[in-house]
């Protein structure tokens, strides 16, 4: 096993580059966490990457190298149907701990990630309309990951996306890239 690695050792422009922890498998002081003062509301789409940074920055902050937790994706959750928001939300969280690193306000930044919040729409599409752009999308990201890894598991959720979305030509495209896996991984 590979030795556990410190992440507040790395540059403000590297970040959490090992990735961010997922919830399950996070132990945190409660002290520490009562220190930077808990999620805060602006990162509606990355709390986690906002809390992580100013966590890392109270103390050490280290990533075992082993599979302790297995997360699962649904084409339907926030994390595949809103992952542009997610991105733009981990950049700003990002941003904000340079800005602090550097002893720059963070208030701009915080202004903007607020603004990164759903909206409710302005008009539904009837409840006989077949098709649904959300799980057409939460489908494609997943399937996407999946493509980009080898993995021949990705038709099953090109074909849901394809189902709900049938006239986006990303589906088309990626689908047709993916007919080249092999059956098995």
């Amino acid at each position: 096993m590979q030795q556990p690695q410190r992440a507040d050792t790395l540059s403000a422009e590297a970040g959490l580059s090992i990735d961010i922890p997922h919830h399950a498998s996070v132990m945190v002081r409660r002290s520490a966490y009562a220190l930077v003062g808990g999620y805060r509301n602006e990162f509606y789409y990355g709390q986690d990457w906002d809390l992580w940074y100013r966590l890392a920055e109270q103390g050490s902050f280290f990533q075992i190298p082993e599979v302790l937790t297995r997360v699962r994706l649904f084409p339907c959750g926030l994390s595949s149907r809103h992952w542009r928001e997610q991105r733009a939300s981990a950049a700003l969280s990002r941003a904000c701990y340079a800005a602090r690193r550097s002893d720059h306000p963070e208030d701009p930044l915080l202004l903007q990630a607020a603004r990164l919040r759903p909206r409710p729409p302005s008009w539904r599409l009837p409840r006989w309309w077949p098709f649904d752009r959300h799980q057409a999308e939460g489908a494609y990201f997943i399937a996407e990951s999946l493509r980009r890894n080898g993995d021949p598991r990705c038709r099953r959720y090109f074909a849901e996306a394809f189902r709900h979305g049938p006239w986006l030509p990303k589906i088309w495209l990626r689908t047709a890239q993916s007919l080249h896996l092999s059956a098995h991984p």
